[in-house]
């Protein structure tokens, strides 16, 4: 989603939508330092995105 928490790409799940996030996250990379905050739950997430990270990173066993 994007920070005003409408789909990023269009049709969340489409071809063209993932593709357009694949690219986008791309071109985070072509910067000096991608940093990628982690976000545990849904809440943290909410909070990262409303802080205006341009992406955000997920913890692979976060618990609430």
């Amino acid at each position: 989603m994007s920070n005003n928490g409408e789909p990023c790409c269009g049709i969340p799940g489409s071809i063209a939508g993932m593709t357009n996030n694949a690219q986008r996250f791309r071109d985070l990379h072509t910067g000096p330092i991608l940093r990628l905050p982690n976000c545990w739950d849904a809440a943290s997430a909410a909070v990262i995105a409303a802080a205006g990270a341009p992406a955000v990173a997920t913890t692979s066993a976060g618990v609430a």
